[in-house]
């Protein structure tokens, strides 16, 4: 069953994350005179964002699923939390996580209760989207069209709408979500990066009936 805790993770990964792999040479070793170094596969999950509250969420949400600590590096206004588990590589694997072009959402998170969906979502939105005021529009480039048709449908399964536009010249489409959805939006799912809490907040002050 997956947690609201491991589900912001896999967001996390498919969103500003990434999934790799490489070889280390382990300590030099003899056997019966003869001296080698074995290789073994080094399984890496990272994310990284300019905003430190989502960052320290990721962190917070790795030790809780998966009982592993996570180290957090600074890369110029960026920060990095990064994790070496194989364990923790193959459920993310599992779930659908995987390269810009490929990453899906799985059906274990598909199907899973309204708060994990959410809480995917919001994620998700927490470092893709692109927030309009002006427009009164939420909107999520991507290369990957089948991983935007998957959120599309968990936006759906939430009662709110969205549409995907393109492709355009850079090989990217657009997700879409406008006027009455971005509300319930906003409402349903929200933020946690302050910046979109406050664009967020903009369009819902512009929305309001009792607006000067």
């Amino acid at each position: 069953m997956v947690s609201v805790e491991e589900a912001r993770i896999h967001a996390h990964v498919c969103g500003d994350g990434y999934l790799t792999t490489y070889l280390e040479k382990r300590a030099l070793q003899v056997v019966k005179g003869r001296r080698y170094r074995r290789l073994r596969v080094r399984y890496v999950v990272g994310y990284s964002n300019s905003e430190l509250l989502l960052i320290r969420e990721f962190v917070r949400d790795v030790k809780s699923a998966y009982g592993v600590k996570c180290r957090v590096l600074t890369r110029g206004k960026n920060f990095e939390a990064r994790l070496r588990s194989r364990r923790v590589f193959m459920r993310l694997r599992e779930l659908g996580a995987g390269r810009s072009r490929e990453w899906i959402v799985g059906e274990e998170i598909l199907r899973a209760d309204e708060n994990v969906r959410r809480e995917w979502l919001r994620a998700f939105f927490d470092d893709e989207a692109r927030i309009a005021p002006d427009e009164g529009r939420i909107r999520v480039k991507s290369v990957n069209l089948r991983g935007l048709r998957l959120v599309s449908l968990m936006l759906t399964s939430l009662e709110i709408q969205s549409r995907i536009t393109g492709p355009n010249s850079d090989g990217t489409w657009y997700l879409v979500i406008s006027r009455d959805d971005v509300i319930h939006y906003i409402k349903k799912v929200g933020f946690l990066h302050p910046a979109k809490i406050r664009a967020a907040m903009m369009i819902l002050k512009r929305s309001s009936p009792f607006k000067p």
